[in-house]
């Protein structure tokens, strides 16, 4: 039973998933608050604002602080961001931070959590306080022992069952398209039929 407010973790392949969130059905604006879970954030440079000093979602371990007061608003992403911090932060902060989610009073139905799939690994012990796990993938990224990886932890934190696992989504970002999209995609699927747990949703 799920107490407080519900939360979702992406995994993502490549930093300008951001940018292509419809393919999850993460569409709407109001309803959805994002948060980059990083010990430093990579984020900024996508957006282009490397220049704010943020302490991330780490900014609600001050008892006071709101979540919607970490989140801003950029161009091209429907839902409000919270980014990372601008200097290297300890997994026992991000982790610590990450536990009040459930507790912040929010007007948004969806908390998303997004992790880079090249730190998953050591971000678990944050990461797996979310209730429900995606992973997004962009076409133009070859399947890698980072994604096998990530499926021995998630296995391993009972993420993958049918009410906690929300499946693998490729998609294309528009500047990383590939003329051979249909084929790679047939090639990734053979690739994952060898990790049956990491099914690719509908």
């Amino acid at each position: 039973m799920t107490l407080g407010n519900a939360i979702e973790c992406v995994f993502y392949s490549h930093s300008w998933s951001v940018y292509c969130l419809e393919q999850m059905g993460i569409t709407g604006s109001d309803d959805v608050i994002l948060i980059e879970l990083a010990k430093r954030s990579t984020l900024a440079m996508v957006v282009g604002d490397t220049s704010r000093n943020r302490l991330g979602v780490a900014g609600l371990l001050e008892p006071s602080c709101r979540l919607e007061s970490l989140s801003e608003v950029f161009d091209d992403i429907q839902q409000k961001l919270v980014l990372a911090s601008h200097q290297e932060l300890s997994i026992t902060a991000l982790t610590s931070a990450v536990g009040l989610l459930a507790h912040k009073k929010i007007k948004q139905k969806r908390i998303v959590l997004l992790v880079s799939i090249l730190e998953a690994q050591e971000l678990a012990p944050a990461w797996q306080q979310a209730q429900r796990f995606h992973v997004l993938w962009d076409v133009a990224d070859y399947p890698n022992l980072a994604l096998a990886e990530l499926g021995e932890v998630l296995s391993g934190q009972a993420c993958l069952s049918d009410e906690t696992w929300g499946g693998l989504h490729f998609y294309q970002h528009k500047q990383r398209q590939m003329e051979n999209a249909t084929s790679l995609l047939e090639e990734y699927q053979a690739v994952l039929s060898n990790y049956p747990a990491l099914s690719v949703a509908s």
